[in-house]
């Protein structure tokens, strides 16, 4: 009978979390741009806080300027902490807390005619994360679930990973790992490798060619790009990209 239960508890985080992950949007508050193309699960764990990543990664500085051409990164330090949107999971809690680093390497290239702007986005995006979800979230539609059987979902919010119970805070505790093509240092699942892009105040944003966007503070200085993936629902970003043209 309990096999049959948490079977079925299975079956409805899976249903309900592919029902809602295809409305997820990434789009951040700071990163919004309007004007385009100008500018040319397992054993328990006693731990309590997420201890994922580095937070000694500084921001770049915002100026604008030429993004046309093709880039190679040449560094990288990003790391993404804070408070992370738990709709993705299609479970009964909403947020959960995030921290971890990531590393970025590959190409980025813009292209622009001063009406359409694109991007074709050919780096990878790599590093480990932890998530925690609050005590809550095991109580799916009124049935309460187990860690293993809310994990099943990790993959919406742009990583693989397993979850366990969390002695200390009666969650769970899931180490995360992020290996991802496109949209540099933004951990997505809706990561794109390429399409439109706009820029506003020193903000690039580039999309997914549907509703979903990722925005980068942004400047050139001379042959060189350094970008800094803003803030989302799903983590505070901080940190530097550096490419080379």
């Amino acid at each position: 009978m309990r096999d049959g239960v948490t079977g079925l508890i299975s079956a409805m985080v899976f249903a309900t979390t592919m029902a809602t992950v295809a409305c997820a949007d990434y789009s951040g508050g700071s990163g919004t741009a309007g004007a385009g193309g100008s500018g040319t699960g397992g054993a328990k764990s006693s731990g309590g806080a997420a201890t994922g990543g580095s937070s000694g990664c500084p921001n770049g500085t915002a100026c604008g300027g030429d993004l046309t051409g093709t880039w190679t990164v040449s560094s990288s330090c990003v790391t993404v902490t804070g408070s992370v949107d738990l709709t993705p999971l299609g479970i009964s809690c909403t947020v959960g807390t995030i921290k971890g680093s990531f590393q970025v390497t590959g190409t980025w290239t813009a292209t622009s005619d001063g009406t359409t702007s694109t991007y074709a986005d050919n780096t990878h995006t790599s590093g480990t994360a932890q998530l925690e979800l609050p005590a809550e979230c095991h109580n799916v539609s009124g049935t309460t679930t187990t860690c293993v059987d809310l994990a099943r979902g990790i993959s919406n919010l742009g990583y693989t990973g397993t979850c366990s119970d969390n002695s200390t805070t009666g969650g769970c505790t899931c180490p995360l790992t992020a290996a991802q093509d496109g949209w540099m240092g933004t951990v997505s699942p809706n990561a794109s490798t390429g399409a439109d892009y706009t820029i506003a105040s020193n903000v690039i944003t580039v999309t997914d060619g549907r509703n979903h966007t990722a925005p980068y503070q942004y400047c050139v200085a001379t042959n060189t790009l350094t970008v800094t993936p803003q803030s989302t629902k799903y983590g505070t970003a901080a940190g530097t990209i550096v490419l080379q043209k």
